[in-house]
């Protein structure tokens, strides 16, 4: 996974908006530049590093909608491509995991797989060919065009605001403060969801705060102590065991929808080449899903060994101390 670029020119007691803007602009043109690579079929990396791009570049607009009049930002246009990036690594990932099972199943359970990626291999042209229609060179374009200016519009409002209040607002750092807190507590909020280790959605939503909090010590670091990094570190961990699991859920999910349609489909098949190939989707179907419900139950006991771990040392604690400081501001419309 390609390393986020560093904020050149990022001034943490300046205004909080000036840097928003900078930073926007610079996670843009990191997510723009990527699209050769993202677009080369021979390196899989690359859709992956252009989606990882994207999600920065969208959980910053997220973080920073409070702190700026948000506008008419290009949101449905960032939507697409990163939904376009993530069916195309989708189908990526499931390739190489299923190539890598095959080796391990029983001749039986073998032979379905093999058909399983040759359906995977066909649901992953059609992606591949939908990623090139969003992300064409028109496409990018338009979306840099638009961003643009949305970003000059947000800063004009920007200055009349100032203009018509003496308040001057959050500088960077104590933004940074405001928006690590706000992911702090949705991250310890969602922490229960791990004593439902069966109620899939809070999981695959605490993964999600896990990741917000991740990429916000990660971007304030600069600003709030590098320590910051060890904790993005540790986050990191947690937030690849519930990425896992989440893999796992969906695993599950779509191999229990199939072997429900070949119990349907059954009773209407004819013995011949059609039940012989449908019994041999079976073998490898279950054999799958035996396989991803014991991968599903080693990460669940990851995550929460860790989240154990972090209630066992304050980590919690120790993390909000690091970040914590007195509120002298709140944000712009508050």
């Amino acid at each position: 996974m390609a390393k986020a670029r560093e904020i050149e020119g990022l001034d943490c007691n300046a205004d909080a908006f000036f840097n928003i803007n900078l930073i926007l602009r610079t996670r843009l043109d990191e997510m723009c530049e990527l699209r050769a690579k993202a677009l080369d079929w021979s390196d899989i990396e690359g859709v992956h590093d252009m989606r990882v791009a994207s999600r920065r570049l969208r959980s910053l607009l997220r973080d920073f909608a409070p702190f700026l009049n948000e506008g008419k930002a290009p949101r449905k246009q960032l939507k697409e491509i990163a939904r376009s990036l993530g069916s195309v690594r989708d189908e990526d990932v499931a390739i190489v995991a299923l190539k890598k099972l095959r080796r391990r199943a029983k001749k039986g359970a073998a032979a379905g797989i093999k058909q399983f990626i040759e359906e995977r291999r066909r649901r992953q042209a059609a992606a591949r060919e939908h990623l090139q229609a969003a992300i064409s060179d028109e496409g990018i374009s338009e979306l840099q065009q638009k961003f643009t200016s949305w970003l000059l519009e947000a800063a004009a409002s920007r200055a009349n605001n100032l203009k018509e209040s003496t308040d001057t607002g959050l500088t960077f750092r104590e933004m940074g403060r405001e928006v690590i807190l706000s992911h702090h507590r949705e991250l310890d909020d969602l922490s229960s969801s791990l004593f439902n280790p069966f109620d899939v959605e809070p999981l695959h939503e605490m993964r999600i705060a896990a990741k917000r909090l991740r990429y916000s010590l990660e971007l304030f670091s600069p600003c709030l102590g590098e320590e910051l990094r060890e904790f993005a570190k540790e986050i990191a961990e947690l937030q690849t065991s519930l990425g896992e699991l989440h893999d796992c859920d969906v695993w599950i999910d779509d191999l229990g929808a199939r072997l429900n349609a070949q119990n349907e489909s059954a009773v209407a098949l004819d013995a011949g080449s059609a039940l012989s190939q449908q019994v041999t989707e079976h073998a490898s179907d279950l054999w799958l899903l035996q396989h991803f419900v014991k991968e599903r139950t080693k990460h669940y006991s990851n995550a929460l060994s860790r989240w154990s771990d972090w209630k066992a040392t304050g980590f919690y604690s120790r993390l909000k101390e690091s970040i914590q400081e007195t509120r002298t501001h709140q944000p712009a419309g508050s």
